[in-house]
């Protein structure tokens, strides 16, 4: 519930912004702020931040791509955190960046990632002479040298997984023939069981005559 000030409350009109004063936060350059979008337009996006104005986050420190529209990237009543790039600016208004918060946080994730000896994955964004641009937070560079590596790798990879399968298929083939012969032999030995008796019995009966 929020408090109501009044002259009556606190006496004269001096003490009265002093009072309104008071409710207001101080920010500094630098400072990482959260605050609600109120406005958002081409150039720009409003700021709630609890400052005596609004904070402005022009439409260049919305992100890294500067391709996107800045409705594409933030809404009216949604929670955002920010940078203080100025603290006044000529029309007394606080300049904010999105774009810079988000580096901050991006940084020491990915040190911390570092530490860890984890993968950091981003998304494409950009395609430039000698490699590629990558979202992770901020903007990353990715040499083709090391890309065409990653994609040798890969494919090297995959062709160990061929092999591995194609060696499996021959085992596999290799167990069906010797199954195959086994059968083959105790059709065989079936046979000269069937066939040593008959064989036996006509040399009797001729031994017989």
């Amino acid at each position: 519930m929020s408090t109501q000030i009044s002259i009556n409350d606190v006496g004269s009109a001096a003490e009265f912004l002093a009072a309104i004063e008071g409710t207001i936060k101080n920010f500094n350059d630098g400072d990482l702020v959260s605050g609600i979008v109120v406005q958002v337009d081409r150039d720009e996006v409003l700021l709630d931040i609890g400052y005596k104005t609004e904070g402005v986050i022009p439409s260049r420190e919305l992100s890294i791509r500067n391709d996107l529209d800045p409705s594409e990237l933030v809404k009216v009543g949604e929670r955002i955190e920010a940078l203080v790039l100025q603290k006044e600016d000529k029309e007394g208004r606080l300049i904010l960046s999105k774009k810079r918060a988000q580096y901050e946080k991006a940084w020491g994730e990915i040190e911390g990632k570092k530490e860890r000896d984890e993968v950091v994955v981003g998304t494409v964004i950009e395609v430039v002479k000698g490699g590629l641009i990558v979202d992770i937070g901020l903007r990353g560079f990715l040499f083709l040298l090391f890309l065409l590596l990653l994609l040798l790798l890969l494919l090297l990879l995959i062709l160990l997984r061929l092999l591995i399968l194609i060696l499996i298929l021959i085992l596999l083939l290799l167990l069906l023939l010797l199954l195959l012969l086994l059968l083959l032999l105790l059709l065989l030995l079936l046979l000269l069981l069937i066939l040593i008796p008959i064989v036996a019995g006509k040399q009797i009966g001729r031994a017989h005559v």
